[in-house]
């Protein structure tokens, strides 16, 4: 963590605690994660170029009344949004060939065998 914390005062000449590092991670998750609901809601639409969320009106009423914290993407979506992806994302590959960060490496025969088997 430390060379996260020097690689970061080298960019923002700020200094960072993990206390407010992990902060920042944590409000980040949580924007991500209610952003994310908010385009998969039926009704809603999203344009990345643009970074506007499309809704009718009554959908946007509807939705920031069980929402409240939705309100302010009625402006402007989420900056970052596909970035945050990358990060927050629990799963992005799929397939026979995936392994999850979480998962051992096959060793190198294994790893082979594998291939072989999908290729053919």
């Amino acid at each position: 963590m430390k060379d996260l914390g020097d690689e970061l005062f080298q960019q923002t000449k700020k200094r960072f605690t993990i206390f407010q590092l992990k902060s920042k991670f944590n409000r980040l998750r949580k924007k991500y994660r209610e952003f994310s609901d908010l385009i998969a809601h039926t009704g809603f639409g999203w344009d990345p170029i643009s970074n506007t969320v499309t809704a009718p009106e009554a959908v946007w009423a509807e939705y920031i009344k069980r929402v409240p914290g939705a309100k302010p993407y009625r402006k402007k979506g989420l900056d970052h949004y596909e970035i945050l992806g990358d990060i927050f994302n629990t799963t992005t590959a799929t397939g026979q060939l995936s392994f999850s960060s979480s998962q051992v490496p096959l060793p190198s025969d294994e790893d082979r065998e594998v291939e072989d088997n999908f290729i053919t």
